[in-house]
This record gives structure tokens, sequence and C-alpha cells, in this order.
């Protein structure tokens, strides 16, 4: 994902980069959240696991 970034007057660049990665399976995925800040390097953020009641297609 590709979003505007709020403090561009400090880190000249227009833009950030979220990139979520699901894996797992369909009743418990997992979400792993990485970010970038303009050209730098992915950085990792955080890991989430839910558990569904039902499951979801992706």
């Amino acid at each position: 994902m590709r979003y505007k970034n709020p403090q561009r007057y400090y880190l000249k660049t227009k833009y950030n980069y979220r990139k979520l990665i699901f894996r797992h399976g369909h009743k418990t995925p997992i979400i792993t959240y990485y970010m970038k800040v303009g050209h730098d390097k992915w950085e990792f953020v955080n890991t989430i696991q839910f558990w569904m009641t039902k499951p979801i297609r992706y």
C-alpha cells in the first residue's frame, strides 16, 4: 500500500509504503506488517494472529 507521507517536510519524501503478508491458514491467519519510508529498506513493524469463527478467503 502506498500513502502520502504526513511528515514530508522533515523527511523530503512524498510517500510511505506498507506491506502486509498473509500466511498460515484460513481459520488462524497470521498477518505480518512491514513499512518503508521513501527509498529506505523494509522494516518489520509487528505480527498479529487472528482466531476466526468463519474462514476468510485471500
